[in-house]
């Protein structure tokens, strides 16, 4: 009887050290899957800043060739931006001076 009592309290301390290997080995899996999808996430994030940035700059780039676009219409047709009627005024002026009696 006591051997069968042996036998069986072994049995049962044999079981509840496969259970907690198994549970140890479940824990030890949620864990690494856990870890793979932080890193997964960390990835992403970091796929986005760099493509944030790349848009940043690209959009920098379209501004400033549009800047130096209009500065070099600006520059090759300096005439159109003249403002004429500064002159218009001092013709006038002249005329006035002249058509007036002294």
């Amino acid at each position: 009887e006591a051997a069968r009592a042996e036998v069986a309290k072994q049995k049962a301390a044999e079981e509840a050290a496969a259970q907690a290997e198994e549970e140890r080995k479940r824990q030890e899996a949620a864990a690494a899957a856990e870890r793979e999808e932080q890193r997964r996430h960390a990835e992403e994030a970091e796929r986005l800043r760099r493509e944030a940035e790349e848009a940043e700059r690209e959009q920098l780039r379209r501004e400033a060739e549009e800047a130096e676009k209009q500065t070099q219409q600006q520059a090759a047709a300096p005439e159109d931006s003249y403002d004429s009627s500064y002159e218009d005024d001092h013709e006038d002026d002249d005329r006035s001076a002249a058509a007036s009696p002294p």
